[in-house]
């Protein structure tokens, strides 16, 4: 009998119907409390569900505030290691059309596109569920929940699940589309872009549209808008360009009020929106706020300012993302889902409406965005990207169909049919063709069809390993647009080029043939197709709670990411190791600020008397970079003042990583805030910590906080041509620090990577404090002082005071650090105090 969670506010009395049916109920407040008690020793659930949207209270334009609970929701899931075995039940109502007119939940339809792009990147995790509330559909909430399909609506009882309808000919159109009436103005959004300006021209040659007010951020200064403004005008069409954010309503207000009420608003063509693309554990409330303005807010604006204008047509340009889901779109995912939702509720208020779901076009600009190119496209997903002339035929053609949702797109379903089986298909398509014949493996089992777990099942360790193998093979060929004969076992995957989205593209292709739970690093943890088979074979061996993702790696700390990162270095790819920890990274958690960033509380190394300035150390970013750098300079301090260090925030086991640079140094400055109680700071970098400690001083100088000084420990910027010349000199000194690569963990290796290349183009801010660089009076190599002369000092760009002290880049923190205690010590009594 399945046992269910329920989550959060039970309004709807769902425990209640679900015991009455039998069904072994537990309720708890929030998901930390149902993971508590996990934690403490209880069984995991079969399913969970959870109400969200309008069912928990949210109003149903509350499109930010409905996504952002449910990224976090997402988010918090999928990083719940006792629930991998746990599918989630989002519950939604009034979110979901199925022709009944009910829907109300602009916000809930938002918060299906999120968790569709979510199923794409975790399949069997979540379902989503709209629920119109009748005792027949909570009576089948269980029974749609753990089924098959991802996404069903209950209506009275009956489950629902969207289809795709093709529009087979001119029966299913009209004569015409809706004509904007003479004397109007048509505002179009977006309008400078490339898609927009195509768009805009055919409204004029093809709609007779002779008075236009075309917005975009720019305006009048983006590329190409006055070359437009002057087309249009020498053939006839009065033309208004205006720099206009339409996520603001304020703004967007003010432009609106300026029409000319003798040509009024009488249609409305949206264009606008943003791309910000990543996979759902990596994205923030910030980065779903960015996405969701211009498009799902922009509409909402559009829509509330003009609703009285008695307009000929409302158009949304929208995206498949919503529809499909696609993965590492689930912010863009949910503004488009908002937008074919908003315009079925203004089609059921009286205006024509209409929401066109757009697949991929040709050339530049957002609806050309794919993340993939030409034969590679359509091999992976069956779409074909659309021509300008293709895709304004079928603006026509959408208009025509008096629909208020459309899914304008160009299809090759021979290549749909032949990769039926593929995630990369979106499910929706698979369902408009009919599933190929499966062939059948005779030397199994003669005339018998079986799955691939069975048929493992039934091998010999060697047949099953050598199976394994072709299959990892293929499947590597499938994701990176290769043959399989071209990937052999020993194909190196870290020289592949798998990104984080490519990488959970195989995990979902190997995770739905074999029916495991797989890590989405699982290509990261492995050198080669005959390293990741073998992994595999002890997965489909093992038992089914040691079947579930995992970390590659014994118990000695060891990791397939760090020994690929030391053969990589032994033989010189430098560059290739650093793009591998890279991508590896952008597959963990991220953080956006001081208010979700892991705790961070400096570390006391050294104490003094409290009338003198505190100096905070931070940590430089390489890998085995940490306070501990600071035990022996902290020494020379001692009795003398404060010293704190602070460690990286995403270096120790299963912290997130900075979303970008401002994340971290308001982490780290607001710690510094707080700690120093109303105290005056030094605030002290070694080498890469320099960059935190200036970025750090500038952040809490901005925001009302007095700095008394900052001390850069032979720091380097990360454009200066010395460190680019001797850069991998420091990486050996760092291993051979270290025992090599004994004490790396693979957190520590892929943190390193992210930070350097997010520093990557980084530069110095000034400040308003004294600065001092602690420079060293020994070069790090021979080559640096040969090659440079005297250039091969640390240098900084602004202004600062200099003090030499004897030892290298390294040992002035090490066997001379009393030597370089005393001279920074002096220079904060001279120059802070």
């Amino acid at each position: 009998m399945s046992r269910v969670a329920v989550i959060g506010p039970d309004e709807s009395g769902l425990s209640d119907t679900l015991s009455g049916l039998g069904v072994r109920t537990e309720a708890h407040a929030d998901l930390d409390s149902l993971d508590d008690s996990l934690r403490a020793g209880g069984a995991a659930p079969d399913l969970a569900v959870v109400a969200q949207g309008s069912l928990a209270g949210r109003g149903p334009d509350d499109v930010v505030g409905t996504t952002t609970e449910g990224l976090s929701l997402v988010r918090s899931w999928t990083a719940a290691r006792h629930l991998f075995g746990t599918r989630l039940i989002v519950l939604t109502s009034g979110a979901v059309d199925t022709g009944d007119g009910e829907l109300t939940d602009v916000a809930g339809a938002a918060l299906h596109g999120l968790v569709r792009s979510a199923q794409s990147e975790h399949p069997g995790a979540f379902t989503l569920v709209d629920i119109d509330g009748s005792e027949g559909s909570l009576d089948m909430l269980t029974s749609v929940g753990s089924g098959e399909e991802p996404t069903v609506a209950l209506r009275s009882g009956t489950p629902l699940r969207p289809v795709l309808e093709r529009l087979e000919g001119p029966d299913d159109l009209a004569d015409t589309g809706p004509e904007p009436r003479a004397g109007g103005t048509v505002l179009v959004t977006g309008a400078t872009g490339a898609l927009g300006r195509a768009v805009v021209r055919h409204l004029a040659d093809a709609y007779g549209v002779r008075d236009l007010l075309l917005l975009s951020r720019r305006g009048p200064e983006a590329p190409g808008a006055t070359e437009l403004r002057e087309e249009l005008g020498d053939a006839g069409v009065d033309v208004r360009l205006e720099a206009c954010d339409v996520g603001d309503r304020e703004d967007l207000a003010r432009v609106v009020a300026t029409v000319d009420p003798d040509r009024p608003i009488s249609a409305v063509v949206h264009l606008a929106g943003m791309l910000d693309d990543g996979i759902i554990t990596s994205l923030t409330p910030e980065r779903l706020e960015r996405v969701l303005r211009p498009k799902a807010l922009g509409a909402l604006y559009l829509w509330e300012l003009t609703r009285d204008s008695n307009l000929d047509a409302f158009v949304c340009f929208s995206s498949a993302a919503g529809i499909f889901g696609g993965a590492g779109q689930s912010n863009y995912a949910a503004a488009n889902s908002a937008l074919d939702a908003l315009a079925v509720r203004i089609r059921a208020e009286g205006t024509p409406a209409f929401s066109l779901a757009w697949g991929p076009w040709e050339g530049d600009g957002m609806a050309a965005n794919t993340n993939a190119d030409g034969d590679e496209l359509t091999s992976r997903t069956g779409l074909v990207a659309l021509s300008v002339e293709e895709g304004l035929k079928l603006f026509d053609t959408a208009l025509r169909s008096l629909r208020p949702l459309t899914v304008p797109l160009r299809v090759d379903f021979r290549s749909v049919r032949e990769n039926h089986e593929s995630p990369s298909v979106p499910r929706l398509l698979r369902g408009m063709v009919r599933p190929p014949m499966r062939v059948v493996d005779n030397s199994v089992d003669e005339g018998r069809e079986t799955d691939f777990p069975t048929r493992l099942a039934s091998m010999d360790e060697e047949a099953r390993r050598s199976a394994l193998l072709s299959l990892v093979r293929s499947q590597v060929a499938a994701v990176l647009g290769h043959l399989p004969e071209d990937v052999s076992p020993e194909y190196s995957l870290v020289d592949a080029g798998f990104d984080s989205l490519s990488a959970v593209d195989l995990r979902n292709r190997l995770q739905q043939v074999l029916g495991l739970r797989l890590p989405s690093t699982l290509v990261f943890d492995h050198g080669t197709p005959l390293e990741l088979s073998e992994d595999l074979l002890g997965r489909v061996t093992a038992e089914p709670d040691e079947r579930r993702p995992r970390r590659s790696g014994g118990d000695d700390g060891s990791s397939t990411v760090i020994s690929l990162y030391a053969e990589a270095t032994k033989v010189g790819k430098w560059e290739k190791a650093f793009e591998f920890l890279h991508a590896a990274a952008a597959l963990r958690d991220s953080f956006s600020g001081a208010q979700d960033g892991p705790e961070t509380r400096p570390v006391p190394l050294a104490q003094g008397p409290g009338d003198r300035a505190p100096v905070y150390g931070f940590s430089s970013c390489l890998a085995l970079a940490g306070i501990q750098g600071y035990a022996r300079f902290a020494a020379g301090l001692r009795g003398s003042r404060d010293f704190m260090a602070f460690p990286c925030p995403g270096f120790e086991d299963g912290e997130s990583l900075p979303e970008e640079i401002s994340a971290v140094i308001e982490l780290l400055g607001e710690a510094v805030r707080s700690d120093a109680k109303g105290r005056a700071p030094i605030l002290l970098g070694s080498s890469a910590g320099g960059w935190f400690a200036n970025s750090v001083a500038a952040y809490l100088e901005r925001t009302g906080s007095r700095v008394a000084g900052v001390v850069l420990v032979d720091t380097y910027t990360p454009q200066n041509d010395i460190l680019a010349k001797f850069g991998l000199a420091l990486m050996d000194g760092m291993h051979d620090r270290e025992g090599v690569f004994v004490s790396l963990s693979e957190d520590r290796l892929t943190a390193m990577g992210w930070y350097l290349k997010m520093f990557g183009s980084w530069g110095a801010e000034p400040t308003k404090c004294p600065t001092l660089l602690v420079r060293a009076s020994e070069p790090l190599t021979p080559e640096a002082e040969r090659n440079h002369g005297e250039n091969w000092h640390s240098s900084w760009e602004h202004p600062h005071d200099v003090v030499d002290v004897r030892g290298t880049h390294f040992s002035i923190m090490e066997e001379y650090s009393a030597e370089t205690a005393l001279a920074i010590d002096d220079w904060i009594s001279k120059e802070c105090e």
